[in-house]
């Protein structure tokens, strides 16, 4: 499908109800992983596919055979400054700068989201990933990563807070249990990603694989829904960490816990792969509640729809002369410039209180606008009146003058 077309599918989102037209099993496809680093591709559905690369120090791209260690090569990218030596110079200009110019190397690569910025708390030297976090400061921690966001973010393109949360150790952190009493986890382990949410407003969060309190991440309704969603106001979706599937059904002695994952708020499976335990899990074990397929869908078509593709695809078919009117291309730009009035998906019935908000504001002025045009037609139309009956008292007094005038040479 060619990009205008799907452009113009998506931008009709509106009318042609995409979630209801729908099946369950392209459902089911668009919440998991099409392959290593891409969602699935959707042409019927004019939905483009999510291309993800690792990078919060600079792209990790793979064209050929993806990996999780680096084993095979990577396209030519710059190498930034990790965060444990960025963070030191405390400058969040100097994130949102380095995000900017990630974001330009991922616009050039074609990649809609980088795997970064990771916020977690540097509690033990010995962890292996320290030189990716930035602070054992949650503050510090936060605001950085927020900057990091907002130079990607401000570009076009998605980011992926990470690794949600506790995740402050590499031994065993594929099943480690991180014990922490509310107050604490509260005011240094989940600190930095409010920050990080609310400030920088990241289209993705990467659950970690790690325990909290003895419940996997991927399946923490209390951290991922209630917490990151509903306190809040994260509006992106969750995804897990790659293979963490794999690891919890085991932990959980094979059982199919799909629809446990998505009913506590992952919205997306990556890599992918298991469609077809997520349609059994839908219609035989009924362990995944269609309700909360349809929230993981819509949240990942908010995503897509606010992706740097799509806007090309609104940037392509504001300029295009085939059967879409000039009128639809300038709706079309119009919901991409003003998206925080009108989603894509707000027919629905999906809108943040922040895109209420707003198109009451939209709509008290343009209720304004129109009272002011009303009032200055009627002024308008009273200053006629007014001037109608002057001229027609000033054409009685020029014929009883001319009757006078008469009577005289009389």
């Amino acid at each position: 499908m060619k990009l205008i077309e799907r452009g113009k599918a998506m931008s009709s989102l509106k009318t042609k109800n995409i979630i209801d037209k729908m099946s369950l099993e392209d459902k089911v496809k668009l919440c998991s992983g099409a392959d290593f680093w891409n969602t699935e591709e959707m042409d019927e559905y004019g939905i483009g596919k999510i291309s993800m690369s690792d990078g919060p120090h600079g792209l990790r791209k793979q064209e050929g055979a993806g990996d999780h260690l680096g084993i095979n090569d990577s396209v030519p990218a710059t190498c930034f400054p990790t965060a444990c030596c960025s963070s030191s110079t405390w400058n969040v200009d100097l994130l949102e700068k380095m995000g900017r110019a990630i974001a330009e190397e991922a616009l050039e690569y074609k990649v809609d989201v980088v795997l970064g910025p990771g916020v977690n708390i540097k509690r033990n030297p010995l962890c292996g990933r320290n030189f990716e976090y930035f602070s054992e400061d949650p503050y510090v921690a936060g605001k950085l990563g927020a900057a990091w966001i907002k130079g990607v973010e401000g570009q076009g393109v998605g980011t992926s807070l990470k690794h949600f949360a506790g995740n402050n150790q590499e031994n065993e952190r594929l099943s480690s249990d991180s014990i922490i009493d509310e107050r604490t986890l509260r005011e240094i382990y989940l600190a930095p990603f409010e920050i990080a949410v609310k400030e920088g407003k990241p289209k993705t969060v990467m659950c970690a694989y790690n325990k909290i309190n003895g419940t996997y991440l991927s399946d923490n309704n209390y951290i991922l829904r209630d917490i990151l969603r509903d306190e809040w106001g994260f509006e992106g979706f969750v995804m897990t960490d790659w293979y963490s599937i794999s690891r919890v059904n085991g932990a959980n002695k094979g059982k199919n816990v799909q629809g446990l994952l998505m009913w506590a708020g992952n919205d997306c499976e990556m890599p992918g792969g298991n469609v077809k335990n997520m349609l059994t899990a839908l219609n035989t074990d009924k362990t995944l509640r269609l309700g909360d397929l349809q929230k993981s869908a819509v949240n990942m078509l908010n995503v897509i729809a606010k992706s740097a593709v799509f806007e090309n695809m609104l940037d392509k078919l504001a300029t295009s002369d085939d059967a879409v009117t000039a009128a639809e291309a300038k709706q079309a730009k119009a919901i991409l410039t003003k998206n925080k009035a009108q989603k894509v998906l707000d027919d629905l019935g999906y809108e943040s209180k922040e895109d209420a908000d707003v198109k009451a504001q939209i709509a008290a002025a343009e209720k304004a606008k129109a009272e002011a045009e009303a009032a200055a037609k009627a002024a308008k139309a009273e200053a006629d009146a007014a001037k109608a009956e002057a001229a027609s008292a000033n054409a009685k007094l020029e014929k009883n003058a001319f009757k006078g005038c008469t009577k005289l040479k009389l």
